[in-house]
């Protein structure tokens, strides 16, 4: 029933055209793509936001263990999607477990307990309503069974227990990311394995020189600034890598090396704007 096709089509015509109309848009709340950027903000401008640095960056490293944990599964599992004819939009990868209600439950329940915006309560009953419209809505748009996102949702808590007992600190939270990565390696995941290992990698080697740094909290356009120039960087670099790589070897070891760097440059992206700050400060003094 959890992983039947059948079950998808009941709980689509169950509800009404209007929520199905609004699940399929309210699901890109949790598109990797935009928890990503959701994460990097709260890490880049954490300092307007009256967080500490560590306690955006632990965001930062939960959610790149949230990624290797996600794709080791999926890697591993490979339990196919369900039928086409049963979606309403195209999804490549593997079903098990929803990607979409890990990171949400992870990235919205993380950012619930770290933040400081209104109350306790309001925050986590706005982080649960999101998880469970995400949730829901992958079963709804038919491109994930009802098993798949109540697993990933229990996968997202169990996981964010985890952390936040054991882990409690930016630095361990990368290690246990490698570690998790590099078991989905070990037992065969072929979900995107370079770029679990090399952004955890990456986030745990230039965490563990950045944090040592004191770092004055940057002006909102100097991280603008840096934060773009890493942004066209990186974009051209995506390019050049889907375009030009055809070899599986050259591939992997550019997308180890890529993951790696870009974790490290989202990391350094405060401290640059700061240094940019203080240069600036000098310049006009200078003058």
């Amino acid at each position: 029933m959890l992983f039947d096709a059948e079950t998808v089509v009941a709980v689509r015509d169950a509800l009404p055209d209007f929520a199905v109309f609004g699940l399929r848009y309210a699901t890109h709340l949790g598109d990797s793509a935009f928890l990503a950027v959701l994460v990097f903000l709260f890490y880049w401008f954490s300092g307007s936001l009256d967080t500490d640095r560590e306690n955006a960056a632990f965001v930062v490293a939960a959610g790149v263990g949230c990624l290797a944990l996600t794709v080791g599964l999926k890697g591993v599992i490979a339990r196919p999607r369900p039928p086409q004819e049963v979606a309403l939009i195209a999804e490549t990868g593997y079903s098990f477990p929803s990607a979409h209600a890990v990171g949400a439950t992870v990235v919205y329940g993380l950012l619930a307990v770290v933040s400081d915006a209104g109350k306790r309560w309001q925050r986590f009953g706005v982080a649960s309503i999101l998880v469970v419209a995400i949730a829901s809505s992958r079963v709804a748009i038919g491109v994930h069974y009802p098993g798949d996102v109540i697993f990933g949702v229990a996968v997202g808590v169990v996981y964010l227990g985890v952390v936040l007992r054991y882990f409690r600190e930016a630095e361990r939270v990368f290690l246990l990311a490698l570690v998790v990565a590099l078991a989905g390696v070990v037992f065969g995941s072929r979900e995107y394995p370079a770029v679990a290992v090399g952004s955890s990698a990456g986030g745990f080697v230039f965490w563990r020189v950045l944090s040592r740094r004191t770092l004055p909290s940057p002006s909102h356009v100097s991280v603008a600034i840096v934060a773009s120039v890493f942004g066209v960087f990186f974009g051209i670099s995506l390019f050049v890598y889907l375009s030009l790589i055809d070899s599986y070897v050259l591939e992997t070891a550019v997308a180890f090396l890529g993951s790696a760097a870009s974790a490290g440059f989202i990391l350094a992206v405060p401290y640059v704007a700061s240094w940019l700050d203080g240069s600036l400060d000098n310049g006009g003094r200078g003058g």
